[in-house]
């Protein structure tokens, strides 16, 4: 079992998990992880989502941000082996095992 994130990296690790939570409200699917081996990749596919109802482009760059905190705090890897949104939302929540696993809001601003 991953060890907690130290408390001056969870605030991070927070908004990572509430960004994975978000993605489906961008229009991702579990490919934005199948597709892109590295986080880079993810940040780069984040970026590329068509604007839908109910979004803009100043929540999908807080999304790829939060998801950037998420290696910054250590709770994602670069080469993340994530392959779908799920996974990608279990695994920042091991690092954080007192915040459910569909914690959404915490954003970064």
């Amino acid at each position: 079992m991953p060890v907690p994130i130290q408390q001056d990296f969870r605030p991070k690790a927070i908004m990572a998990l509430a960004a994975c939570n978000v993605l489906p409200n961008l229009g991702a699917t579990d490919t934005i992880w199948a597709n892109n081996a590295t986080v880079t990749a993810v940040l780069a596919a984040i970026r590329a989502l068509p604007l839908r109802a109910g979004t803009s482009d100043d929540l999908k760059e807080k999304v790829a941000i939060g998801i950037q905190y998420g290696v910054d705090a250590g709770a994602i890897a670069e080469t993340h082996g994530f392959t779908t949104i799920a996974l990608a939302k279990a695994g920042v929540q091991t690092y954080i095992p007192d915040y459910d696993v569909n914690f959404d809001g915490f954003l970064p601003q």
